[in-house]
């Protein structure tokens, strides 16, 4: 599944993701737990986040076409770790059901937008991954890139193979250990 899909189509989209909405909402209606009513209602919000990060997208697609520019990218970045004034991290969250070989891949413009954050801010950049059983925590460095065939979509595409054996292996537990240590550096 590719975002791209959806800019194309971000009514359809849309759509969509309000009648899911309504499900949701129909079971917070139905629920007593207070709990599940404040779960019900953040995933709801987040819902319409989606929908306008998707038409945003799209917005950006007619702009190059309008602005006739080719190599716009998009991207986000997950979490941005700020002490006072100062950007201190940059952090991207995976998850990954499996390894590949050790390794996780990512679209080549993501890794791209994020060394250039690091290169341009002078902080550093973590991928924060969950695999089975732990967390992969690795420093971003300048990794080898790949052009390769999405199997499922017959799309080609550049990636960028982590090797998460660079990075430590975490427990929750250490999950937070591991970051406090990052927010110690940063402050020193």
């Amino acid at each position: 599944m590719r975002l791209e899909t959806f800019y194309r189509q971000p009514g359809y989209f849309a759509r969509k993701v309000t009648e899911i909405q309504g499900l949701l909402a129909e079971r917070k209606r139905n629920t007593t737990e207070q709990f599940e009513k404040d779960v019900l209602t953040f995933v709801i919000n987040k819902l319409t986040e989606l929908k306008s990060m998707i038409y945003f997208s799209y917005f950006i697609e007619e702009a190059k076409v309008a602005a006739n520019v080719n190599n716009v990218i998009i991207n986000d970045v997950d979490k941005i770790i700020r002490v006072g004034d100062e950007i201190k991290a940059l952090f991207e969250l995976k998850v990954r059901r499996r390894q590949q070989n050790g390794y996780i891949r990512v679209s080549k413009s993501e890794w791209h937008t994020l060394r250039t954050l690091s290169e341009t801010l002078d902080v550093p950049v973590f991928y924060l991954v969950r695999v089975p059983g732990c967390y992969k925590l690795v420093k971003l460095n300048f990794w080898r890139t790949e052009h390769r065939n999405n199997g499922y979509h017959q799309l080609r595409d550049y990636y960028v193979k982590i090797p998460l054996d660079e990075g430590l292996t975490l427990s929750d537990v250490e999950v937070v250990t591991a970051l406090a240590d990052i927010i110690q550096e940063v402050q020193e």
